[in-house]
Parts: structure tokens; sequence; C-alpha cells
């Protein structure tokens, strides 16, 4: 990312763009009465509209899942489809920290904020100009993050029914972002070779050189000692993400990174690639612990489901189940028809979509597998 770029991206006393942070911000009250404007005025001008509805979070419970058994698996699925029929391929999917509430961007670029009891609809944001590539809640459930193919990256309010609180303008296109976890930091990556560490509360922002103009995967380990990054020439960069120096650089793929995951309160992270591997690497001794050969096809997405198990999902239309301590696969799921592209988990139950158009809810219950469809009820319309 060049200098202009990033000085772009935090706005600065005397650039141009400062005033659409001072009235977007956190002190927008302030700026917009002394201007003269209303925030709805300005959301309004700036095509950055919430229809709101009730929401409520609650920080995410220590929960056991045994994915690994034999025990049935329900599905939940919903069908996407726009005002014509056509269905809508998702390309992003967040759950909020509590789980009761999901976050899915669509090809249609829109991010639908989701009840995850029922897959209903309840609200939707606008203001993207081009395909999201990524959704993320921060820890303790006050932001939302969407970054995507124009550059920009938006931050939601979740207690102010997802009122827009900050717009980062002005960038290359951007494949990933990631909240720090222990504060409201957040680091994105796209086409720039850069990974940028924000600072909202603070106005600030620092951009470290990555050596590739790829990368595609972005992830905070919770001690905050490390910053993963990962791209194109497969190499997995370990960084400070105060300073930027490179701690470690292995290559751990034979094609693009597509994602990473860190387990919780762990040095173990788990990086997916195009070349249908899943490496687990100890980020503090820095060596590969194990490579699972997954799919002939690509990895697209990867989600922690518990302290030893991970979701994974690509191009051969499956979902796996790792198990990152024995290293080897454990479980299938095969319900999806199409690629898919992204997962989430809410601790208690998985969540993926793709190129079907359909969002599925996955969790272990009693009796034979099955699948339940709802009804579409036209969960794309703006309410």
């Amino acid at each position: 990312m060049s200098s202009d770029v990033l000085s772009r991206l935090i706005p600065k006393s005397g650039d141009s763009v400062v005033e659409a942070w001072q009235l977007i911000g956190p002190r927008w009250g302030e700026d917009c009465m002394s201007k003269g404007l209303s925030r709805r005025r300005w959301l309004a001008g700036s095509s950055i509209a919430a229809m709101s509805y009730g929401f409520t979070h609650s920080i995410q419970a220590e929960t056991t899942v045994n994915w690994s058994s034999n025990a049935a698996i329900q599905c939940q699925a919903a069908d996407f489809r726009d005002r014509v029929g056509t269905g809508v391929v998702l390309t992003a999917l967040a759950a909020s920290p509590g789980g009761e509430s999901l976050a899915a961007a669509g090809e249609d670029r829109k991010i639908r904020i989701i009840r995850t009891a029922d897959l209903t609809t309840t609200q939707t944001l606008i203001g993207h100009r081009d395909r999201i590539r990524a959704l993320a809640f921060d820890r303790e459930g006050r932001f939302l993050a969407s970054a995507g193919n124009d550059g920009q990256l938006f931050l939601y309010d979740c207690a102010a029914n997802y009122q827009t609180t900050h717009r980062f303008a002005g960038n290359p296109a951007l494949a990933d972002v990631a909240f720090g976890p222990r504060d409201p930091r957040l680091a994105i990556v796209g086409f720039s070779g850069r990974v940028t560490v924000i600072d909202p509360d603070h106005q600030t922002s620092r951009g470290f050189d990555c050596g590739s103009r790829d990368l595609r995967a972005v992830a905070f380990r919770d001690d905050v000692g490390v910053l993963a990054v990962g791209g194109r020439d497969g190499r997995l960069l370990l960084l400070d993400p105060d300073d930027g120096q490179i701690i470690a650089a292995e290559t751990l793929h034979r094609g693009r990174i597509r994602g990473l995951s860190f387990h919780r309160q762990s040095n173990g992270i788990v990086s997916i690639g195009e070349d249908g591997t899943a490496i687990v690497y100890d980020t503090k001794n820095q060596r590969v612990l194990h490579r699972i050969e997954v799919s002939p096809g690509k990895l697209f997405s990867v989600s922690v489901l518990n302290s030893q198990l991970v979701a994974v999902a690509g191009s051969d239309n499956q979902i796996r189940i790792l198990n990152t301590d024995e290293g080897k696969v454990v479980r299938g799921l095969e319900d999806h028809i199409g690629s898919v592209t992204c997962l989430a988990s809410t601790g208690t139950s998985l969540l993926s979509a793709g190129f079907d158009a359909t969002l599925r809810r996955w969790s272990v219950g009693s009796g034979t597998t099955q699948t339940e469809r709802i009804a579409d009820s036209d969960p794309t319309k703006d309410r």
C-alpha cells in the first residue's frame, strides 16, 4: 500500500477525507452539530443505510459439542434469493460472540443480519459497491466489520442497530479483516502487499510490508503477540503487530493461503490453502505439527469449533471436521451443491454458505441425520 493510500485510510487533519471520519466517527454528534448536519442526513447522502431491528449480544461461553462422534448431525437450511427469484451466492459469514446473530454477505453487495435460531433475516446493511470478501465481529460484540473489493472497510455499532460508525476508503481491494482479541484494534489485508493495523478508537493506523501483493488471510493470536498473514506465495508470515517486525516466515502451501485461524488461548494456528491441505502450525516453536491432505480441490474457509476441532471447506462442495491434535479428518458433511465459500461457528453450531445460495446451520442432535429446509420468505428484502 503506498504511503498516500495509507494516509487516506485514517484521515488526518487537513485531509479532504477528514470530514467523513469526523461525521461518522465516535464524536460525530459534536462535529455534525457544528456543521448543521444530522447523522441521518449524512448517512443518506453517502448511501450508507441500515433499516434497523432490535439486537442483543452476550459473550460466548465455552461449550462442548462432540462433532467427531457418530451422533446425528441436524442441518437447517435457508435459501437466499433476490426479488426476481435468482439465487444469491454468499461470499462472507460471521457469527456474533454470543451466537444469537449472524452476518452474511452476498454477491448483491448487501449484508444481512440473521437470527441464528431460525435463519431469518432481520436487517439489511448497504454501502459496499463491489463484492464483500470478509466479515468479522469483535470478541465483545461491540462492532461488526466488513471489507471487500471496493477497498472499503466499514465498522458497524452492534448495540446501536448496526449504525455505521467508521468508514475507511481509498484502499486497494481488501480480502480479509480480523479483530484483536483484547482491544478494538483490527487488521486488514488485500492486494496492496501490506497488512494494516487500525485502532478506530484512537484514529491511528500502521502499515507493514509483507513482500507479497496478494494477501488473503490475517489473524491475531490471543496473547496479541503475533499477527499471522498469508497469501499467494503460500508463505505464513508471523509479525509483531506493534512494530511489524517479522518473527518467522515459512512456506506451508503449494498455492495461495486462503484462511488462517488460531485456536483460542493457544499458539496453534490452522492454515488452509488452494492446494487442498490444512496445516497445523506451532507459532511459538515455529514448526509444522500436522499436514492434513483434505481435498483434491481448493480450500476456501476454516472455522474453529473447539480446542481440538476445526471445520474446513472449499471447491469440492464438502465440509470436513478435522482433529488438529491428531492431524486427521474425523467427519464429513455433504449437503451443499456447489463450492462452500465461508464458514462460521457459534460454539454449538456450525454455519456454512456458498455457491448454492443457501445458508446452513449444522448441529449435533439425536436420531438420524436430516436436513430441514426453511421456506424462503424473501430474506434479501430491505427491511
